[in-house]
């Protein structure tokens, strides 16, 4: 892991000398942006799931409600582990009443 690690970091380096040659700087990598539901369905059964946040300031409610919405029609994913530092949501089925049904966690 190392190795390749170590190669991408030169192979970076490279680029951004030769956009520096060129008069051009790659400030950003482009990366992909995925709806809620996509991120999702990326969520295997019996993985750990880590939100921020406290109550309802920062939660990650849009990927929460798409993770409910995703076990209450599929039933996946399931087992899931739920994490989080302090109280998430505010008694209003925000949060992490999302996660609350059962086989879920």
């Amino acid at each position: 892991r190392d190795d390749i690690f170590c190669q991408k970091i030169r192979k970076a380096e490279k680029q951004r000398a030769e956009d520096d040659e060129e008069g051009t700087v790659t400030l950003m990598k482009k990366v992909r942006v995925m709806t809620a539901a996509e991120a999702a369905e990326l969520v295997r059964d019996g993985q750990t799931v880590v939100t921020g946040g406290f109550v309802g300031s920062s939660c990650p409610e849009a990927l929460s409600k798409a993770l409910e919405q995703r076990f209450l029609e599929t039933g996946k994913p399931e087992g899931l582990t739920l994490f989080y530092a302090a109280a998430q949501g505010n008694r209003d089925g925000s949060g992490a009443d999302h996660f609350a049904h059962r086989g879920m966690v």
